[in-house]
């Protein structure tokens, strides 16, 4: 479902293969159609993204339906998050050079909503949180389970190796800490 002023907006560049974070607009163009018409836009609720189809009767969509928007940290938190997908999706594996799967970016969702959660809850921004270990390190500390450390430790890593946001050089190194203890 898009956000009902999508269409009476004005769209930024299309997102494409390695377009730089700074870049990454909330109007920037997420998807097309096959006439051209556009499907999705960073600012969308739901994205429709056919590129990470990886199944011929799944429909591949990215939702953000889950993401609480009461607030104005709310919704800067979201942006943030979307920001940080919109870059990662067009991101092939430089291992594979793949695309992720719909169900990897759902499961990194997961745990950035989460992130979101908690930087809020904190009363500061996704970027803050990632700039002030203390406040990180209190989330990380509830982790008990090491896929997750894991998958945060992925997000932070794309987060850093892309430039999406500043991160302090302390974050890596309480995920290190907290994933080593969990083995």
């Amino acid at each position: 479902m898009k956000s009902s002023s999508t269409a009476s907006l004005q769209h930024g560049i299309d997102a494409y293969m390695g377009i730089p974070a700074y870049l990454v607009t909330p109007a920037t163009v997420i998807s097309r159609d096959i006439h051209g018409n556009i499907l999705s836009v960073v600012r969308d609720i739901e994205w429709q993204t056919p590129l990470l189809r990886n199944h011929q009767n799944r429909k591949a969509y990215i939702s953000f339906s889950k993401f609480r928007t009461n607030t104005e940290l709310e919704i800067k938190n979201l942006e943030q998050t979307q920001k940080i997908v919109a870059v990662w999706i067009y991101r092939p594996s430089q291992r594979t050079g793949s695309y992720p799967s719909i169900d990897t970016v759902r499961s990194f969702l997961t745990d950035l909503r989460r992130l979101s959660n908690q930087a809020t809850n904190k009363g500061i921004t996704l970027a803050e949180l990632l700039e002030h270990p203390v406040h990180f390190k209190s989330h990380v500390d509830k982790i008990k389970s090491y896929t997750t450390l894991r998958t945060l430790q992925m997000i932070i890593n794309k987060v850093i190796e892309e430039h999406i946001l500043p991160v302090s050089t302390t974050i890596t190194k309480i995920l290190d800490r907290a994933i080593r203890e969990s083995e």
